[in-house]
């Protein structure tokens, strides 16, 4: 069965219909997630000891995981295809499975995240996943496929040096 969210248009949703988005939001959660293990059966056991939090924040409009947790923003969620949710789920996952938080060291952050996201996206995505629109893959930055998130790392810092300063 397909279930549908409402995207709230207005910051200022009542308590009342929130609590009912993130409600509903947390039963598409958990059956994307049960779709994703039924995909991938090793990875997606792991998922099933993460817990799945709607949430309409500002500083997480889009999804996140802290390695316990997959946060996920209920207005990006009902922008999704039911195959582009349980891309964005896998990735999440993919991001705990792979230690990227661990990995991460000294690097700068969002230069990290970017490097973790082209690993983790291209790895789904040659597996058949669906990935939403505005997905990070190596090709948009010129890299090849199947490099670690240290070596798209390495590349995004050398892109960097040459590219001009406003």
């Amino acid at each position: 069965m397909s279930r549908t969210i409402s995207k709230p248009n207005a910051k200022d949703i009542s308590p009342e219909k929130l609590a009912d988005l993130k409600h509903t939001a947390s039963l598409i959660l958990a059956d994307t997630r049960m779709k994703f293990q039924n995909r991938q059966p090793f990875v997606g056991s792991i998922s099933m000891n993460l817990d799945l939090v709607p949430t309409r924040d500002a500083n997480n409009p889009t999804a996140a995981t802290d390695g316990s947790s997959l946060f996920f923003d209920i207005a990006f969620l009902s922008e999704l295809t039911d195959e582009e949710r349980i891309f964005v789920i896998g990735h999440e996952v993919y991001h705990n499975v792979m230690l990227h938080f661990i990995r991460q060291e000294g690097r700068d952050r969002n230069l990290w995240n970017i490097a973790a996201d082209l690993e983790v996206n291209t790895i789904l995505a040659e597996d058949g996943l669906v990935p939403p629109k505005d997905v990070l893959l190596p090709e948009k930055y010129g890299f090849s496929k199947n490099r670690s998130a240290e070596e798209y790392y390495n590349l995004l810092i050398e892109q960097q040096k040459y590219q001009p300063s406003n």
